[in-house]
């Protein structure tokens, strides 16, 4: 009888720990194939996105830690993806909220797809990219390695109002990848 309250409990205080998020990723309908997260031109009213960009730089932890789920969606939130789970929509969203607006720029470009995942050709789709990084190093080594920069950073991120996106005190914006657009990898 006390097995059965104990977890009764642990699973009440759970759920209400659950209810208290901002935000939850698996809620995100749709997500734009143009332009970034912040943008909403697409689905302006979408509230998980709306809650993310409220909190501010406080969801950078919480989308890192998504980094790692395996939560797979029914229907995927981006067009064209075949299957997507959490860990995919937070690396979405974490990328998007570090790049300018003419997609070519980030303050973090080490975490920028085409850097991070070593794009091998044009022709190579973002889940293509994603699911071979996540096959060959596991999900735990992206968080790590987003965690890390958040470590190294998180101090110095600012909201850029005029170019909606973080910006790193003292680090300039760098070129994703040299000659490149990440418009491509959304539209694959």
């Amino acid at each position: 009888m006390r097995t059965r309250i104990a977890v009764l409990s642990l699973a009440v205080t759970l759920a209400c720990f659950a209810d208290t998020r901002a935000f939850n990723l698996m809620e995100i309908a749709h997500i734009s194939g143009k332009g970034r997260i912040q943008d909403q031109k697409e689905r302006p009213n979408d509230p998980q996105v709306t809650a993310i960009l409220a909190m501010g730089k406080e969801a950078i932890p919480i989308l890192i830690e998504a980094l790692e789920s395996e939560r797979s969606y029914e229907s995927p939130p981006l067009e064209f993806w075949p299957k997507m789970v959490e860990g995919d929509v937070a690396l979405v969203v974490l990328s998007d909220l570090f790049l300018d607006p003419t997609w070519l720029q980030s303050t973090l470009p080490e975490l920028c797809w085409d850097n991070l995942f070593k794009r091998p050709s044009a022709d190579t789709t973002a889940s293509d990219l994603l699911n071979g990084f996540v096959r060959s190093h596991g999900r735990a080594e992206l968080a790590r390695r987003w965690r890390r920069a958040w470590a190294q950073y998180s101090a110095r991120v600012r909201w850029n109002s005029t170019g909606q996106y973080f910006q790193v005190e003292g680090r300039e914006l760098t070129a994703c990848a040299p000659n490149k657009s990440l418009e491509r990898t959304r539209e694959k």
